[in-house]
C-alpha cells in the first residue's frame, strides 16, 4: 500500500506503519532522515540477524556453523535485510555463516 501511495504523490505527506525495510523498498532515503514526503515506523532492525546469532552462540558455545533460512520472495530486501548483520556477526566469532534462501519445504537442505 505504501509503495502504491509513493508512486502516486511526492507532495502529500504519507506516514506508514510496520514496513519491514522502508530503505530497501525505496520508500525513504534513510531511517534517521527519511527525506521526501514519507516517514513512519518499522518493526524490524537489520541488526537482528547478528543478535539472533549471538543468542544461538550463548546457547551453544561450540557452535561451528549456522544457517539462516528465509523466503527471498517475502523477506525484507530479498533476505539481505538480516543477512548482512548475520554474516558479519558469524565471521567475527569464527562461525561459518550459511545463507539459505528457501522458496518451499522441498527446497530445504539440512546440514550435518
Amino acid at each position: 500500500m505504501t509503495a502504491a501511495l509513493h508512486r502516486e504523490t511526492s507532495t502529500i505527506p504519507i506516514v506508514f506503519m510496520l514496513v519491514s525495510d522502508p530503505v530497501g523498498a525505496g520508500l525513504v532515503a534513510g531511517l534517521p532522515r527519511p527525506g521526501g514526503n514519507i516517514t513512519g515506523y518499522s518493526e524490524s532492525d537489520p541488526a537482528l540477524g547478528g543478535k539472533w546469532l549471538s543468542l544461538l552462540r550463548e546457547a551453544v558455545p561450540r557452535l561451528k556453523r549456522v544457517a539462516i533460512m528465509f523466503n527471498p520472495d517475502t523477506a525484507p530486501g530479498q533476505g539481505k535485510f538480516f543477512t548482512t548483520s548475520f554474516d558479519a556477526a558469524a565471521r567475527s566469532v569464527a562461525i561459518e555463516p550459511i545463507v539459505s534462501p528457501v522458496r518451499s519445504v522441498r527446497s530445504v537442505r539440512f546440514f550435518h
